[in-house]
């Protein structure tokens, strides 16, 4: 299930690229700032998995 966190990173980052182009800045904040959210939940999993090593 490690992949499903990479493909919401991925799918937000590619939607907030998206909404720019249209000139829908709103939306494109809103994902920008999933995408962050995303980004820090794979780092907190990721160190969570280390310490358990």
């Amino acid at each position: 299930m490690k992949y499903v966190r990479w493909v919401g990173l991925v799918a937000c980052s590619l939607a907030a690229l998206g909404f720019l182009g249209q000139g829908d800045y709103d939306m494109a904040g809103l994902m920008l700032a999933l995408a962050v959210l995303s980004l820090i939940n794979i780092r907190r999993k990721r160190a969570e998995a280390d310490e358990r090593r």
